[in-house]
């Protein structure tokens, strides 16, 4: 059979059946059901976009109460509450030698000295000042005039540096040197000499330790005797 035919007969059929007025009237019924029940299932939803309210449809019954507030057209909540607002101070960057100490320089720079006392540390910070020989063993001071040293050794006040020393001289020792000195300088300059012992103090010639004794040999006259680790007299410091 040729389905054109069969196109055109169904089509004759259609038409016969539509031109009654009962088929036409129950056909828009169905319809018209079909439309309502749709709407029916569906309940709207509301969301923001750039401040418009746009109202649309899930299957969701809670969306129900946000119809009923757009349709009953409430007022939208206003929120009171204080504005305050905040101060700020630019921040400006530091001038070395404008002749203000500004906020970020430190001690190494001229508008910020340390006041007098202190000095300007490596690490830009005012600290005490250091004296060697004010007798206080500051922090990081290297003056064994002021720390001292260990047992065994002197302090070399030139150099401030702890050096070896040798044990102090016994009274007994120190007057049979100065006999023994006393004669032998006679004889070198035919002037006996009478040597008073006064004290005795740590040192070291040619990096070796001595001994120098010191005294009196008359009136304004001083000797600085060297005794060497021998308890022989090398020589004196004029």
């Amino acid at each position: 059979m040729n389905y054109k035919w069969l196109i055109i007969i169904l089509l004759i059929i259609a038409a016969f059946w539509l031109s009654s007025p009962n088929n036409q009237q129950s056909l828009l019924s169905s319809l018209k059901n079909d439309s309502t029940s749709g709407i029916q299932n569906q309940t709207p939803s509301s969301q923001q976009t750039n401040g418009n309210t746009i109202n649309t449809f899930n299957n969701s019954s809670t969306s129900s109460t946000a119809l009923n507030r757009t349709t009953n057209n409430q007022p939208p909540q206003q929120i009171t509450g204080e504005i305050t607002t905040t101060n700020y101070t630019p921040f400006t960057f530091p001038i070395a030698g404008d002749g203000k100490c500004s906020n970020g320089e430190k001690c190494d720079s001229p508008d910020c000295p340390c006041t007098e006392g202190f000095t300007c540390s490596e690490s830009f910070v005012c600290i005490s000042k250091t004296v060697c020989g004010d007798g206080i063993n500051s922090p990081g001071e290297t003056c064994c005039t002021d720390s001292g040293c260990p047992g065994g050794k002197f302090c070399d006040e030139t150099i401030q540096e702890c050096k070896l020393a040798l044990p102090a001289l016994a009274n007994g020792s120190i007057q049979s040197i100065l006999a023994n000195y006393s004669a032998y300088d006679s004889d070198l300059d035919s002037i006996p000499e009478e040597l008073e012992y006064l004290s005795q103090f740590p040192d070291e010639v040619d990096g070796k330790p001595v001994t120098v004794v010191i005294a009196s040999c008359g009136t304004n006259c001083t000797k600085y005797l060297i005794v060497n680790a021998s308890g022989q007299v090398q020589g004196e410091i004029q």
